[in-house]
This record gives C-alpha cells, structure tokens and sequence, in this order.
C-alpha cells in the first residue's frame, strides 16, 4: 500500500504521516484501504514506533496481495515476488520499489496481457 500509509523518506515526515492517517481513518476503512481492526490498531498506537509498525504492516498485507496476482498472472516469478516482498518487509521503501508496484498494480487493474 503506498501514498497514504508510507512517507518517502522526507526529513519530519512520520510525524505528518500520522496525523495524515489519523485524520484519514474513516476514509480509509470506507474505501478497503485499512481493515476495521487495523484502523483500529493506527488508531490506538501510543508510539511512533508503534504506529509505523503497524503501518509497515498493512503496506506489507497490501505488497503481498499485489505480488501475489504478479506471480498468478505470470508477470513474474515467485522468486522476484519474494526477493520484493523481503526488501519490502525490511522496512525498504525506494523510489525503485514504488515503481514496480505502481506498475503491477496498473497492470492488474487494466488486466493488460504480459508484453
């Protein structure tokens, strides 16, 4: 799950990230982005390191279920879907991963065939 539950690494930005969120919680339950129970769990985090936790989390649920249609489709191994969701559940979040998940993403959504 990108844009709304992971920053890219800008310098104060888990703070805003939080509020962001918080402020978001009925829109992203509303929408399937977050589960009750994980609106919940942002909801109630004491902690910073609790909150990205949790956050790291959910964008790990929303990475595997992308990866997993990659890998059903044929758009890629389950070796590179692997590799990705490890970097991914390491806390990596470079501009180079966004982009293949972005892309997976668009690729399921349209349904397009593997080039």
């Amino acid at each position: 799950m990108t844009g709304d539950m992971e920053p890219k690494g800008q310098a104060g930005s888990s703070r805003s990230k939080r509020e962001r969120v918080l402020s978001n919680l009925d829109r992203l339950t509303e929408t399937g982005r977050l589960t009750q129970a994980e609106a919940e769990h942002l909801g109630t985090a004491s902690t910073t390191e609790e909150f990205d936790d949790a956050a790291r989390s959910i964008r790990l649920r929303h990475v595997s279920a992308t990866l997993k249609t990659a890998v059903e489709q044929g758009w890629m191994t389950n070796e590179e879907a692997e590799a990705l969701r490890e970097r991914v559940a390491a806390g990596e979040d470079s501009d180079a991963i966004r982009a293949e998940l972005r892309r997976l993403r668009e690729r399921g959504a349209d349904r397009k065939p593997a080039p």
